[in-house]
Order: structure tokens, then C-alpha cells, then sequence
């Protein structure tokens, strides 16, 4: 059973190693945090972490573009 809060979870955490899918499934679940109050409250929080954890490693030393981002620009998930 599809679960919005594992989701969102799992979309946190893989930020780390793959931004452009993260990105892409937080911008589809968007879309049901539209369907409650708390669900925007979850997605807005998870969208500043996701932004900060890229942000974070962006700043890092070690940090590479093009092993990070791959063929896709460089995003940050828009808050609404």
C-alpha cells in the first residue's frame, strides 16, 4: 500500500546520492500534499530539508557537479 509519509521519507533521504529523482517524486507528491493540510505541512517541511541537504553538499569541498547532478541541471524544489 502506497504510503505519502514513507514517501516523502525515502525522497529525504535519497536526495543524498540521486537529487534528480528526489527532486522528480517530490514534485509528484506534490501534487496529494495539495489534498491536506498536514500533508503540505509534511511535504513543505521535507522540501526545506531536501533543499538545505543540497545546498549542504553543494558548499562541500569533495563536491563534484557533474557526479552529483549527472546530465541534469542543478534544482532546488520550489516552496509554496
Amino acid at each position: 500500500m502506497y504510503d505519502f509519509q514513507s514517501e516523502i521519507s525515502r525522497c529525504v533521504n535519497l536526495v543524498r546520492w540521486n537529487p534528480h529523482s528526489a527532486i522528480r517524486d517530490m514534485e509528484m507528491l506534490r501534487i496529494e500534499a495539495g489534498e491536506s493540510e498536514m500533508k503540505h505541512r509534511v511535504w513543505t517541511h521535507a522540501a526545506i530539508s531536501i533543499n538545505k541537504t543540497i545546498k549542504s553538499i553543494e558548499t562541500a569541498p569533495y563536491y563534484d557537479k557533474k557526479e552529483y547532478w549527472g546530465q541534469y541541471p542543478s534544482t532546488l524544489l520550489e516552496i509554496f
